[in-house]
């Protein structure tokens, strides 16, 4: 048996120690195992694409001197795991392997490939992933290996519907000078196109077979409005030799095709041209700036050169419309003359040459309106051109438009008790026009009393985008996205009920107006059976005369009932109706909430549900002269009139109401005329002085000492006076020569007269008007929303601001031109949009306010 057993036991030992020959040894080094990665190349723009799709091909090599062994899942060898820009995985390439393991082995020096993976640029969902930076990495499931690769890439897009890429070839003068391609996007159709969704999207720029990437396909805009065409981009070409140019939406088989021919060009120095603005670029020429840039020439070479001019006109300047138009060249108006003059340009050094100034007139005498306009500067002799777009804000309307064939209809629904839905329609009867819109808001919405005053104005089609261009087609009509407003938001009422007639301007350089009556009434709702209808409140029957008092936000309404004060909130189902300083009558009111121009008084609040008798005030009568009555027998029985004092009450209110619409909104006529009034008043009060009047002339130096620059109104909410006392005592202190004040626009701000405070101070040396909105209130809440957001460098639109806040555009809206009339927020243009931030005002404000802390 034992005998029997020895073969086996033999046999075995020689098969262990043959394994022992070929097995790896314990002592191979895991470092010697190099995982090498080629990629394909990219299009020589630089990205993958469909046409140059990214292939890798992954090894596994051996650079030490000992065997490996080398763990393996045959499922799924090698993977792909693409990342975006933030690092998100967008594609994962081990979804589809399976649990399974094998090893192989790897000699000294050997290397095994593994099959090319190709990206397909698809998410998990295969779905186009959008263009831009990503980071493939190829990675070896069973051991962890990778390699990241980090590309950029340009997938397919779709543009929506009837839009469509135009490029165009414009040149600047002669065949043998500069010319500009400008790349814009068009939508022809009748319709707004919203643009949110769509994916990231560039041009594609091919120039005799040299691909590059031009601008984006939509740059910041959200929609495209009926016929608008939208600038996207420029590059100024000089050929040497001919060009065949081809443009195209990233994934479009079929671009635009154009050619240039040769033109002369002078052997340039080796130098860079630079068109210098001599203003930061992010700034907008506003009505009354002047286009006066220069150009400078800076060597980059490290000899000394020569220049070399036979004329005297050394530079030329040209500027152009967005859509390509001519609107100025320097040289219909140079006079140039032969010279021959050569000049050193040393290395390194840098020389300027001025052009010409420009007004943004063009030829025919017309202002030029909103819009990016393509400045091209160049040196003819030298060979050299540079470009710059600039962009140009005029908000006044271009009286040499002729948009008389153009017609606008507009259509109100109401969708709610206080909504509602406009729709608007432009159609042409003429020859094809383009419309430059000059607002940010290229809608404004006024609504006129029967008085054709304006009781508010909304705002709408804010696109933060102005200067956008529309082409309207001859007898085309286009329809324009419908624009929902309200007339109250929360508790704030935008606008009373009442009979309006609805003014909707179109904010183009011609501008576009269409009106329509407009009926503003509460819905009132009838109750059902079963539910009893409910109680409001008890009416009373008021008389008296109505005084306006104007407050930051308008004008309140106050009639004087038997020594109570009645503040108007409004009037209810009255059509036309309107208070006015030169009426009295009887009303049947109710009690109500304060409208927003009352807000800052206590008295009662009450709406107007009918007017029982009005009347206009007696007219004035002759002033008698006052005779003499000590001898004269009076009649007890009949009580004695006082001449004096009836007059006086009729002339002191029929020039007040005379004097009321002229200098309501103007501090600098309403503080004198208030004083006037009161001067008229005098006849009937008390002329001595009162210890109260000493008191409150106190108060007012006191809060002056501590805020000096604060303005009538301002003085006005913080003492709590009304409009009398308070240009009562102001008149006394400036008599007294203990305070001073200074015209500031519209606005009076007063100041204590002191040594370091005086008339004759500088403007720029007068202290800060110190202002102090509610933290909580809307304003407030803009302030600190635009402290935070520069702190980080951010400046928001007025979308961003209403989205933030939760609030409508016309909200916003209203209380941002508030701010900025107070000189708290000003308006920056920033690329396309419009955007705010705060003035040093705001932020002095807002660092010694511990209510924003």
């Amino acid at each position: 048996m034992t005998n029997q057993r020895k073969p086996a036991l033999l046999l075995l030992l020689v098969m262990l120690g043959a394994l022992a020959f070929t097995a790896p040894t314990t002592s191979a080094n895991p470092d010697d195992l190099a995982l090498n990665v080629t990629t394909s190349s990219p299009s020589t723009g630089g990205w993958y694409d469909l046409a140059h799709p990214l292939n890798i091909t992954a090894a596994f090599s051996n650079t030490g001197s000992d065997i490996l062994s080398v763990p393996n899942n045959p499922s799924c060898n090698a993977v792909l795991m693409v990342y975006n820009s933030s690092g998100v995985l967008v594609n994962n390439g081990t979804q589809d392997c399976l649990d399974r393991s094998r090893a192989f082995d790897l000699f000294s020096g050997e290397t095994r490939a593994f099959d090319t993976l190709t990206w397909s640029m698809l998410d998990d969902t295969d779905g186009w992933l959008p263009s831009g930076q990503y980071t493939v990495q190829l990675l070896h499931t069973a051991t962890n290996r990778s390699h990241d690769i980090n590309v950029r890439v340009h997938t397919p897009v779709v543009l929506p519907e009837g839009v469509v890429v135009d490029a165009q070839i414009h040149p600047t003068g002669q065949a043998d000078e500069p010319h500009l391609l400008t790349m814009s996007v068009n939508n022809p159709t009748n319709a707004e196109v919203d643009l949110q969704h769509m994916p990231p999207c560039v041009l594609e720029l091919t120039i005799n077979g040299e691909l590059s990437e031009g601008p984006a396909c939509f740059t910041e805009v959200p929609s495209l409005m009926p016929g608008e065409v939208l600038h996207l981009g420029h590059q100024l070409l000089w050929p040497s030799e001919a060009m065949d140019i081809t443009v195209a939406v990233q994934g479009d088989a079929s671009p635009q095709m154009l050619r240039l021919n040769a033109s002369t060009t002078p052997i340039a120095p080796d130098a860079t041209l630079a068109l210098d603005l001599l203003q930061p670029i992010t700034e907008a020429y506003v009505t009354g700036d002047a286009l006066a840039p220069r150009l400078n020439l800076t060597s980059n070479a490290n000899v000394d050169q020569s220049l070399s001019f036979t004329q005297s006109c050394k530079t030329a300047l040209w500027v152009f419309d967005d859509s390509g138009s001519l609107l100025y060249d320097s040289s219909e108006q140079s006079v140039c003359t032969t010279i021959d003059l050569e000049m050193g340009f040393e290395a390194g050094s840098t020389e300027w040459f001025s052009l010409p100034q420009w007004d943004f007139v063009t030829g025919d005498g017309c202002s030029v309106g909103s819009g990016r306009l393509l400045v091209v500067a160049s040196m003819p002799e030298l060979g050299m051109a540079t470009s710059q777009a600039v962009m140009r804000e005029h908000a006044a309307p271009n009286l040499c438009l002729d948009h008389s064939q153009m017609s606008m209809s507009i259509d109100v629904e109401r969708t709610a008790d206080t909504e509602y839905r406009l729709e608007l329609q432009l159609s042409n009867a003429g020859t094809a026009t383009t419309l430059r819109m000059v607002e940010a808001c290229s809608l404004s919405l006024k609504f006129l009393d029967a008085n054709q005053q304006v009781q508010h104005e909304f705002p709408a089609m804010c696109n933060d985008y102005d200067g956008r261009a529309l082409v309207v087609p001859s007898g085309q009509t286009f329809n324009f996205q419908s624009v929902e407003f309200a007339t109250q938001e929360g508790e704030f009422t935008l606008l009373p009920s009442g009979d309006y007639t609805l003014e909707a301007t179109l904010l183009t350089s011609g501008r576009l107006t269409s009106s329509a009556p407009f009926i503003h009434a509460e819905q009132v709702t009838e109750a059902t059976p079963s539910e009893p209808a409910e109680v409001g409140p008890e009416a009373f029957v008021i008389a008296g005369q109505w005084v306006g008092l104007m407050t930051p936000d308008g004008t309140c309404w106050v009639l004087e009932d038997g020594g109570t004060m009645h503040l108007l909130s409004r009037a209810i189902g009255l059509g036309l109706w309107a208070p006015s300083s030169s009426m009295q009558g009887m009303y049947e009111v109710v009690p109500s909430e304060p409208s927003p121009a009352c807000s800052m008084y206590e008295a009662s609040s009450v709406s107007i549900t009918e007017v029982m008798v009005e009347q206009p005030i007696a007219a004035p009568v002759d002033e008698q002269p006052e005779t003499t009555v000590e001898n004269e027998a009076v009649v007890a029985d009949t009580p004695v009139i006082q001449p004096v004092a009836v007059v006086s009450v009729v002339v002191t209110a029929s020039v007040l109401s005379l004097l009321v619409a002229v200098v309501a909104a103007n501090e600098s006529l309403r503080i004198p005329s208030t004083l006037a009034g009161l001067w008229f008043l005098g006849l009937l009060g008390k002329t001595h002085e009162t210890t109260d009047g000493r008191y409150q002339r106190g108060r007012l130096m006191g809060y002056l000492t501590a805020n000096p620059g604060c303005h009538f109104r301002a003085l006005m909410s913080a003492l709590e006076m009304s409009n009398g006392q308070i240009s009562h005592h102001l008149r006394i202190l400036e008599n007294e020569e203990h305070v001073w004040r200074k015209k500031d626009g519209r606005l009076v701000r007063y100041y204590p007269l002191t040594s370091q405070l005086h008339p004759n101070m500088k403007e720029a040396d007068l202290p800060i008007p110190p202002l102090s909105p509610d933290p909580n209130s809307l304003q407030g809440k803009i302030l600190t929303l635009l402290d935070r957001e520069g702190g980080l460098g951010e400046f928001p639109t007025q979308a961003e601001l209403a989205k933030r806040l939760e609030k409508s555009q016309q909200l916003v809206s209203h209380h941002l031109r508030t701010l900025e009339k107070f000189g708290l927020v000003e308006r920056r243009k920033m690329g396309v949009k419009q955007r705010y931030k705060l003035t040093r005002e705001a932020v002095f404000l807002l660092e010694t306010n511990d209510d924003f802390r």
